[in-house]
């Protein structure tokens, strides 16, 4: 039954972990989508991804990222950015270039794999309690990414607590740890498109509360 069930979705091969992780994202995101169409008969206000159009020069599927994650009330700005990990040493962690990167996950690993980027959203929030639910939001769901079996976290960012500096450095961002032995540019892509659909959905089924 499970072999049929793999053949059906395409993925004859999985392992019995893939399958599961496999089945849960589709299962949270049907599940989403069942409960979005029942908010779209309330409200016709819908947001989509990667159909929208291309805006500054950036690929479509990173602009509707950025703004996917615009959406949420409390977000002051957001960029989404890609940094080639494969080839930073260990050694090289504490130099300050790579203060940002997520160091304490790559050292559990030694260092990154031959193929593997990371993908950052980068944002900060508004000084008040909006920012403060944006960000409880965005924490949730980047959580739950995490439990359905996406390689992702989220963390906080400041520089050191020099003069005025201090208390106007803190930043958030939300790490994605993408492998892909073909390093296929398109690849790429689809992934960031297939993150700005599920937060849009996400979005879509329970933004409701960011109004209350």
């Amino acid at each position: 039954m499970m072999l049929i069930l793999a053949l059906f979705f395409g993925k004859a091969e999985m392992t019995v972990r893939k399958i599961s992780s496999f089945f849960y994202v589709r299962m949270k995101r049907l599940i989403y989508m069942l409960m979005a169409i029942s908010a779209l008969l309330v409200s016709p206000c819908h947001a989509s991804s990667q159909s929208e159009v291309a805006v500054d020069g950036l690929p479509e599927q990173v602009a509707s990222l950025q703004k996917a994650v615009r959406r949420i009330p409390g977000i002051a700005s957001v960029e989404v950015s890609k940094t080639d990990i494969s080839s930073i040493s260990v050694s090289n962690f504490s130099q300050l270039p790579f203060g940002d990167l997520p160091l304490a996950a790559l050292r559990r690993t030694n260092g990154a794999s031959k193929s593997e980027v990371l993908i950052s959203i980068n944002f900060t929030i508004t000084r008040n309690v909006e920012g403060l639910k944006g960000l409880e939001f965005i924490s949730w769901w980047v959580r739950d990414a995490a439990r359905g079996g996406s390689a992702t976290q989220i963390r906080s960012l400041a520089y050191p607590p020099i003069d005025s500096q201090f208390g106007e450095t803190l930043r958030f961002t939300i790490d994605y740890f993408y492998e892909d032995t073909q390093e296929s540019i398109e690849n790429l892509l689809k992934y960031i498109g297939d993150i700005a659909d599920d937060l849009n959905m996400t979005l879509d089924t329970f933004g409701h509360v960011l109004k209350q």
